[in-house]
């Protein structure tokens, strides 16, 4: 028998996707048709003008942070993946810390769940959290925790991806970086240790 998921954790898959960017930069937040929040880079962080790092081409790495923000929105997956690269190698040569832009790591991470690249979400994810502690990196490793658990047959394997699950909502509760992460593993925790109760494992 499949490990199902409540409803509500479906749906709330739908919107813990964030394309977000790092603590520091200048913020214009918005809502797309959607549902799902994006926060769009404004190109000055407050350490200093993103302006005068400039990448080979002399484009500022502002703008292609722009750009993969923008192609990310309208869909265009591939592209938003080649341009959030080639910003992580720009970033690299300009010596930014990662610590700065590892959110751009769950906006990869995101894109790979979309294009059912699972590994390379969950890898993307992990990459986040290990450059910088993040609600959001928590609850999408929750989602495909919960996500695996449920296409395996063996319910030894829901059990385990449950209590992945709910490891990652407290991280998540516990860093509270954000109110829309800390909504989502707030929900999300409160359905996993349901199902945890209801197969006596909690």
């Amino acid at each position: 028998m499949l490990f199902k998921l409540p409803i509500a954790a479906v749906i709330l898959s739908l919107f813990c996707f964030e394309i977000r960017v790092a603590e520091g930069f200048s913020l214009f937040p918005t809502k797309t048709n959607n549902n799902l929040l994006v926060v769009l880079f404004a190109g000055v962080p407050n350490n200093g003008n993103m302006n005068d790092m400039i990448l080979a081409e002399d484009e500022p790495l502002s703008s292609r942070f722009q750009r993969a923000v923008v192609l990310q929105r309208a869909g265009d997956h591939r592209s938003a993946l080649t341009e959030y690269q080639t910003f992580i190698k720009a970033a690299e040569s300009c010596d930014v810390s990662p610590e700065l832009y590892a959110e751009v790591h769950v906006n990869m991470g995101a894109i790979y769940t979309k294009l059912k690249e699972r590994n390379k979400a969950k890898q993307n994810f992990q990459k986040a959290l290990f450059h910088r502690q993040l609600g959001s990196a928590h609850v999408n490793l929750a989602l495909l925790a919960l996500a695996d658990g449920q296409m395996s047959r063996d319910p030894r394997d829901g059990i385990s991806a449950l209590r992945e699950a709910r490891m990652h909502c407290l991280k998540a509760l516990e860093i509270d970086d954000d109110a829309h992460s800390t909504n989502g593993a707030t929900r999300l925790l409160k359905d996993v240790e349901n199902m945890l109760q209801q197969a006596g494992e909690l």
